[in-house]
């Protein structure tokens, strides 16, 4: 359960978008709501775990040069790499979010690759960071990594995920 407030706080938006966004979602018997809060439903339930199953992971990542902003997350996008063209899309969503930008890769045949450029990103390019995304997003074949930059941590955060969510299918 939560309240209008702490949504607005979690997610950076006001509390008037957050009454609308509930509203509409408890229209759709996705929430309930309660003096208290709100809560998910069944079908809020399953939507919510569909998509925590294609986007898994949303991590901070310490400042790199593979994306502007001063404060950097990186979002893993299960399974979807065969859609991905060139990262604008992406790119457009982080920022059209608030984000100062955002950077695309897909990983094929178990190396990290730049969709229409580096096919080899840890052979061209050697770096810790390359270790650290393995490691904490566990990437396989066929997923997407963005990295997406902004002036602070949640407009990094949502950034990533606004672009994560173009993916979605």
């Amino acid at each position: 359960m939560i309240g209008r407030q702490a949504l607005s706080r979690e997610t950076g938006i006001g509390e008037g978008a957050v009454r609308t966004v509930v509203r509409r979602l408890k229209q759709a018997n996705y929430v309930k709501t309660l003096a208290s809060g709100c809560t998910l439903l069944p079908r809020g339930e399953r939507l919510y775990s569909a998509i925590r199953k294609t986007i898994p992971r949303i991590v901070p990542v310490s400042h790199t040069n593979l994306t502007v902003g001063s404060v950097q997350s990186a979002a893993l996008v299960r399974g979807v790499a065969s859609i991905v063209t060139d990262g604008i899309a992406q790119r457009d969503a982080a920022v059209k979010a608030g984000a100062d930008g955002a950077t695309t890769l897909i990983v094929l045949r178990s190396k990290i690759r730049v969709p229409r450029g580096s096919q080899d990103c840890e052979g061209e390019y050697p770096g810790r960071i390359w270790g650290f995304l393995r490691r904490e997003l566990h990437p396989e074949d066929e997923d997407v990594m963005i990295l997406c930059g902004a002036s602070d941590q949640l407009g990094s955060r949502i950034g990533a995920l606004s672009a994560a969510i173009t993916l979605l299918q």
